[in-house]
């Protein structure tokens, strides 16, 4: 799903896969470029840094976002905050419940995500895919699912005052784990 090495800014643009919206494959491949030795998750991102992504996003100008010469935590923060505006959360609440209760089970969950409309379905996909790579670079990145989680799900009171132990984490953490190809190999 990933470009590779050789594939320039331009055509990754024009690859972005069926059911990605573009801003997010554009803001990935944008992270991926940078690499995640240069995403410090302890910094600050200033407001205006957040609208020059934005609005770079919009015009579609740079095609290549690194040439905005903006950290990686701004893109990254763009990229959390793109899914925190959406009208509705990625996961519909129509699902939710049966996440929360199938949170420990990957098969399950992957079950689950593949009945959504397909856009959101992929870009699940896609995004845990980012995500689980992100985490395997970076193993604080761990912690970044909470944050992650509140957006997807969009809201609602914690079931649990450990935030590691809440269900919608632990579903999230259980998507990362797993890619959907476990589906594949279930019984």
């Amino acid at each position: 799903m990933w470009p590779t090495k050789g594939d320039g800014p331009e055509q990754e643009v024009e690859f972005c896969p069926p059911n990605i919206p573009r801003e997010v494959y554009k803001l990935v491949c944008a992270l991926q470029r940078l690499g995640s030795e240069s995403l410090d998750l302890n910094d600050i991102v200033d407001n205006s840094t957040f609208i020059r992504v934005r609005n770079a996003l919009e015009n579609d100008f740079p095609k290549d976002l690194t040439q905005l010469r903006v950290s990686a935590l701004a893109l990254y923060s763009a990229l959390l905050r793109l899914f925190e505006t959406l009208k509705d959360p990625l996961i519909p609440f129509s699902v939710q419940r049966e996440l929360r209760v199938a949170c420990s089970d990957p098969t399950a969950l992957w079950k689950i995500i593949s009945t959504l409309p397909p856009v959101n379905a992929a870009t699940i996909e896609f995004l845990t895919d980012y995500l689980r790579e992100l985490i395997s670079q970076v193993p604080e990145a761990i912690d970044q699912l909470i944050p992650w989680a509140d957006v997807l799900f969009r809201g609602g009171a914690l079931l649990t005052t450990v935030p590691h132990l809440e269900p919608r984490v632990v579903a999230l953490r259980s998507l990362c784990a797993y890619k959907r190809d476990v589906v594949l190999f279930s019984g």
